[in-house]
């Protein structure tokens, strides 16, 4: 080999070595930014929780079936129905959360050693298997998502 083609196969490797770097990095980088905003949605939900506990206590959460069948009636009285209208959102929330970070975890185990979700989303069960927009669960969050949460809930 003449010292032309060996200095062309050394800027060749190293341009390959350089490209393979960087998209590792942009990756490791996206996933980073990807679990950081996580995090963020994490303490936004807790803090939304910590300054109205009742999305949290489950004498309340478990009055959702009640609450619908009177609000979709007009029977809620205005200050029931802020709340129950607050609770809806508020699990909404909760729920593109679970999926977002599910798509960042990719597998049930890494979700869970993340947030333990499994616990969380029993407060929220009658919301999950009763939503306001009949059947928006699965055409929503996808068949895992469902198929996932469904399980946690038996």
């Amino acid at each position: 080999m003449n010292a032309d083609v060996i200095q062309n196969w050394l800027v060749a490797s190293s341009l390959a070595v350089t490209t393979i770097v960087t998209i590792v990095i942009q990756i490791r980088t996206t996933q980073n930014n990807q679990k950081e905003f996580l995090d963020k949605q994490l303490i936004e939900l807790q803090r939304i929780s910590f300054y109205d506990p009742f999305l949290e206590d489950e004498n309340f959460t478990n009055q959702w079936n009640q609450m619908k069948v009177n609000y979709k009636s007009g029977s809620l009285e205005q200050r029931d129905k802020e709340k129950f209208l607050k609770y809806d959102v508020y699990t909404e929330m909760l729920f593109n959360f679970i999926e977002r970070s599910f798509s960042v975890y990719k597998n049930e185990k890494k979700l869970l050693n993340y947030v333990d979700f499994k616990s969380w989303v029993r407060t929220h069960q009658q919301c999950w298997k009763n939503p306001l927009q009949e059947h928006s669960n699965r055409e929503v969050y996808g068949k895992d998502m469902y198929y996932m949460v469904e399980d946690w809930l038996r």
